[in-house]
């Protein structure tokens, strides 16, 4: 009997090579523009959701979100090719294709979601109660990859869940949250439980993925396509956003400078991250929400007390927090 020829294995592309931690004048560098992006990205995405130009507002989502997603899909595709040709990697399981359609549709519809939440929010209480996003990629990690946390984390996540709520009810007995709405409060939990399912899925992905730019490419190139179909699904939203924008020759440059922004933002903690480490990437990611508060607070007079800015401590701080707990308490934090 005719013995069959074996077949040829596709090379597996080799892991990405670590570079060596980043000088403190680049780590500098990097940490600026994560807070000059995502400071400027803050202000011109709460204008565009929330201001008037000329007694007109901008409401096309969608567009929003394929200027933007299409933005970073160019920015990782240029650090793609800025590294060279890589050898092909193995076909993907068949399971994956299902969880990148899980993934790519969850990633929208967190922003989605994020996006009209804005109208109905004041902007400190949605950057507050976005940045409980821990708390559902924790639970969407037990229930879908079964992975466990130390304690710590949970009592960290439990602190995050105290301040949030502390925040939003101090804003609301201080008068500040003119336009907070329980129906922006609905949307920005929809963009949680979204946040919570393409985290959940996301950490299998990852490691298939032979670099952190074939991630953000793919996502985005995705996500742009679903905004692309969306604005077309809408009865030709593509058009009137370009209409609305030649007529408000304003918006131009907030749209310009919201893409281009964000896009330069994630590429900075992209390289920040794998420069320098997951430490100095929370510390800076921190600081930037806090810088987006305080933005928002000076730009638009948002109205925050001193009550409501421990409890926005608590929330930012979560992490630290469960740690220093656990260990009082002397419980793992690994």
């Amino acid at each position: 009997m005719r013995r069959r020829a074996p077949r040829a294995s596709v090379a597996t592309p080799p892991p990405e090579a670590k570079l060596p931690l980043a000088s403190p004048a680049r780590q500098l560098l990097l940490s600026a523009g994560v807070l000059l992006c995502f400071g400027v990205s803050s202000l011109t995405q709460e204008a565009l959701t929330t201001r008037s130009y000329d007694g007109a507002t901008f409401r096309y989502r969608n567009v929003l979100l394929l200027l933007q997603s299409a933005a970073s899909a160019v920015v990782a595709g240029a650090m793609m090719l800025a590294r060279g040709p890589r050898p092909r990697a193995r076909q993907p399981p068949r399971s994956d294709y299902g969880r990148w359609a899980v993934v790519v549709g969850a990633y929208y519809a967190s922003h989605w979601f994020g996006l009209a939440s804005l109208p109905l929010l004041s902007y400190p209480v949605h950057v507050t109660l976005k940045s409980c996003k821990a708390i559902p990629v924790v639970v969407g990690e037990r229930l879908l990859t079964a992975r466990r946390h130390a304690p710590a984390k949970y009592i960290g996540v439990a602190a995050m869940c105290v301040g949030a709520s502390a925040f939003f009810l101090l804003h609301e007995t201080a008068g500040g949250a003119r336009r907070t709405t329980p129906a922006g409060v609905a949307l920005v939990a929809c963009a949680l439980v979204s946040d919570g399912i393409y985290g959940g899925y996301q950490t299998k992905l990852v490691a298939r993925c032979d670099s952190e730019w074939v991630l953000m490419f793919y996502m985005n190139a995705w996500q742009a396509l679903l905004s692309a179909c969306a604005c077309a699904a809408a009865g030709g939203e593509l058009g009137a956003a370009a209409a609305f924008v030649s007529a408000h020759p304003r918006v131009a440059r907030d749209l310009a400078l919201f893409n281009v922004s964000k896009a330069l933002g994630t590429l900075c903690v992209y390289r920040l991250l794998r420069e320098s480490g997951t430490i100095v990437v929370a510390t800076v990611t921190t600081l930037r929400k806090v810088l987006s508060v305080l933005l928002s607070v000076a730009y638009f007079g948002h109205a925050v007390g001193a009550a409501q800015w421990a409890a926005l401590a608590l929330v930012f701080l979560h992490a630290y927090v469960g740690g220093a707990i656990a260990a009082v308490l002397r419980v793992g934090s690994d």
